[in-house]
């Protein structure tokens, strides 16, 4: 794919999976940390497990639920956060934190520049907890933030055997 055909929200989507996997770096061998994004089609249900079924492994799709922003911001110290080696002041967690929030709103206004700027904690009725089932994981979360017809899932996971 050449550079002049990725959309803004795609290019804002390659920087989010870089920063990710420069936490995962510091988090350890054993995490893995990825985001990905795609187009609603027939519904929301449809298209995840259409996008499940698509990855390379033994991945499968259980259920999904409606979550708030609290609930993501738990499992974002329990994956990451508490993961980071010598994080020491806590505005330093906060500065993190921040930028990996900022990057929902950057895909959201590169696909509607009038949109939600902070999607993931403005707008409560787009946040899900999907469920899905591996063998590659021992531990894992993923997480779905809507913003209009697009969705960004975000993975967060302990691998069985780093």
């Amino acid at each position: 794919m050449k550079i002049e055909n990725i959309k803004n929200h795609e290019m804002h989507l390659f920087e989010f999976r870089g920063f990710l996997n420069a936490l995962e770096k510091f988090c350890g061998a054993e995490y893995s940390l990825w985001a990905d994004g795609f187009e609603i089609e027939v519904n929301l249900e449809f298209s995840i497990n259409k996008y499940v079924s698509k990855l390379d492994g033994d991945f499968i799709y259980k259920s999904i639920n409606k979550v708030e922003f609290k609930d993501i911001k738990l499992l974002l110290d329990e994956y990451i956060f508490y993961r980071l080696p010598n994080i020491g002041n806590n505005s330093y967690k906060k500065e993190l934190a921040w930028h990996f929030i900022e990057y929902y709103g950057l895909i959201s206004t590169a696909l509607n520049e009038k949109g939600v700027f902070n999607p993931l904690a403005q707008n409560q009725e787009t946040i899900y907890l999907v469920n899905i089932e591996s063998s590659f994981y021992k531990k894992s979360a993923y997480y779905i933030v809507q913003i209009e017809d697009y969705v960004v899932i975000t993975a967060m996971g302990i691998k069985k055997q780093a």
